[in-house]
């Protein structure tokens, strides 16, 4: 059985191998920019005005405001129905974002150190700061996590509205001190719920340790269709649990129906389950796509043999070569020929055994020249990549 190491960081309290890459970290935060904020703020299929926006999900209604607040200074929300003429406060304390890196990072726990990454923070000031700073990273991540959106003060949970309820919500901001600055936002909504259909066309396949999944998913037409990224998730034919496998965010893109991602495992000749889930921004997941049983077959190839040798000794042929060093290699062919590019044949049957490096050929014929070339083979079947081929002159 090959093995690998598996470098792991345990974010979410599981041990899972994770993927990082600072450069695909930064492609995803561009390709938010370029796609989720034109739908926050400009689209039309979200059906709603850019400083203020709702999601309908089974834990309440979502409400979600786009201003940028400075440090200290919060918001209070207040509801009326469409039977009732008055404002109902809804919060019991101001709403507030953490006002100092410390705050943020406890607030997110865990979460923390999977958003930084895929922000590129070196620190949790560097972090705490891009958020304060740049008011697109804070929708993003907004976007991606409820946490994150109430530790930045972007969001507040309505658990008395029900889905076909017509509301109108009404945000007054205050100062540090609670006093109303005078500015509002004052939106009206009837309450609509979306639930996301299933991933379809699930195949899974594999080179080596890396795993790589493939998907289909529809693209974003209905006007409350919130679905933001997928999860994959693996389970082990002994265990008992699905869990998540990919730690960078794959994102839902409105310019392609087709997914595709890849990970790392760490066992090959295995048999796991595979699915993939839709997560929309309230972090509800859809239906399961239709699970995958997959043998993650050992595809590794021994190492090619760089260095074989062929000279004459007492009348004999004897070709040495280096030892391959892989755990399950079963055992070498050897092969040989007359000319240097085409005929070769086994010098015998079967392989030689693992330990073996050296072949005395008593076949050879005078004035013959020979030509060898070795492989490795696994116990899995794989074969190496031939060698060059050496040449024998025989006298």
């Amino acid at each position: 059985m090959k093995q690998q190491l598996n470098f792991s960081i345990d974010f979410n309290q599981v041990q899972t191998p994770k993927r990082f890459c600072a450069k695909q970290n930064l492609c995803t935060i561009l390709r938010w920019v370029t796609l989720i904020l034109p739908i926050v703020f400009c689209s039309t299929a979200w059906a709603q005005q850019a400083n203020m926006r709702y999601v309908a999900s089974e834990n309440g209604v979502f409400v979600y405001h786009f201003e940028q607040v400075p440090l200290g200074k919060g918001w209070n929300i207040y509801k009326k129905t469409a039977e009732a003429n008055d404002y109902v406060k809804l919060n019991d304390t101001t709403i507030k974002g953490a006002t100092y890196p410390a705050e943020l990072v406890g607030a997110l726990g865990d979460e923390y150190f999977r958003f930084a990454a895929l922000m590129q923070s070196r620190n949790e000031r560097d972090f705490f700061l891009s958020l304060q700073a740049n008011r697109d990273n804070a929708t993003l991540l907004s976007f991606l996590s409820p946490k994150i959106a109430k530790a930045t003060g972007k969001l507040f949970v309505d658990n008395s509205t029900k889905p076909g309820d017509r509301v109108t919500y009404k945000i007054e901001f205050v100062d540090d001190l609670d006093r109303p600055t005078g500015k509002t936002i004052e939106k009206s909504f009837t309450i609509q719920t979306f639930t996301a259909v299933q991933p379809s066309k699930l195949v899974v396949a594999n080179e080596g340790y890396t795993l790589k999944v493939n998907w289909e998913y529809p693209k974003r037409t209905a006007e409350n269709d919130l679905v933001m990224h997928f999860l994959i998730m693996v389970k082990k034919a002994n265990e008992r649990f699905f869990e998540s496998m990919v730690t960078d965010f794959v994102l839902r893109d409105d310019i392609k129906t087709t997914y595709t991602t890849s990970f790392q495992l760490e066992e090959l000749n295995q048999n796991i389950e595979v699915y993939v889930v839709a997560v929309d921004a309230t972090e509800q997941h859809g239906p399961q796509s239709t699970p995958v049983t997959y043998f993650v077959k050992d595809n590794i190839p021994p190492a090619q043999i760089n260095e074989i040798r062929a000279t004459m000794r007492n009348g004999q042929g004897l070709v040495t070569w280096d030892m391959v060093a892989d755990l399950d290699l079963k055992g070498y062919q050897l092969e040989r020929s007359t000319h240097i590019e085409k005929g070769y044949v086994p010098v015998q049957k079967g392989l030689l055994g693992p330990t073996e490096t050296f072949f005395v050929d008593q076949t050879i014929v005078e004035g013959v020249n020979y030509f060898y070339r070795i492989a490795a083979l696994d116990e899995s079947g794989n074969r190496s990549a031939w060698s060059a081929s050496v040449l024998l002159q025989v006298p």
